[in-house]
């Protein structure tokens, strides 16, 4: 990293191994770290500490006040929901063993965002579930990561085919056990566009709010 001369460095807090941040903190070169959080407040903290490093301020304070009123919009969507979607968010079906997100993740954040209530918020960060714990947690959508295989357009409404993916996790007989799999109720997006808490998590909440609430 030290061999490209940057004049910057930005890094995402708790980026590691320790030793490779204390090698680039002691080279005597700029190192700005950008608090993780998941809320408008946090976004826009994270938004506003880029800009200034950057030494575009006024820039900075702009969009994360854009960011701020996208969400508020979308929070305004979610209050009228009499009752919340119940979402799963699946990582990976690797092996046949689901790994979800529980509390504490970037994927519970957005589902509360975008109005839904994470349907595995009893266990903490990125874990394989059982399939005890799915059918007790019947979600109604499965939530998954968009592999590229369709346009956003079509990952917004809900009508790609996702080919493989959504295949096996419908394929899966604990699966077929909830109200998302009797359903067919899977909603991918991207990646990125989903998890990273950057200035389009705005526009990321209320694509996830438009899809839950569209599916049957």
């Amino acid at each position: 990293m030290l061999s490209v001369g940057p004049d910057l460095i930005i890094a995402d807090e708790g980026a590691g191994p320790p030793e490779a941040i204390s090698v680039l903190q002691g080279a005597k070169i700029p190192f700005v770290e950008v608090p993780e959080a998941y809320t408008a407040e946090g976004i826009a903290t994270k938004i506003t500490t880029v800009a200034e490093a950057l030494g575009v301020a006024e820039k900075g304070a702009a969009l994360s006040e854009k960011v701020k009123a996208d969400l508020a919009e979308v929070s305004g969507f979610s209050a009228g929901v009499e009752t919340p979607k119940k979402v799963l968010f699946i990582l990976s079906l690797q092996g046949g063993r689901i790994m979800a997100g529980g509390a504490g993740t970037s994927a519970d954040a957005i589902i509360t965002l975008a109005g839904g209530q994470n349907a595995v918020s009893g266990i903490e960060g990125y874990k394989p579930v059982t399939d005890e714990a799915i059918i007790a947690a019947q979600p109604d959508v499965i939530l998954m990561m968009d592999r590229g295989e369709a346009s956003a357009d079509a990952t917004a409404n809900g009508s790609a085919d996702h080919g493989a993916a959504k295949e096996g996790a419908l394929a899966m007989p604990v699966i077929q056990t909830t109200p998302a799999g009797k359903n067919g109720a899977i909603v991918f997006m991207d990646g990125l566009l989903l998890l990273g808490f950057g200035p389009r998590t705005g526009e990321a909440a209320r694509q996830l709010h438009d899809a839950l609430y569209a599916v049957n």
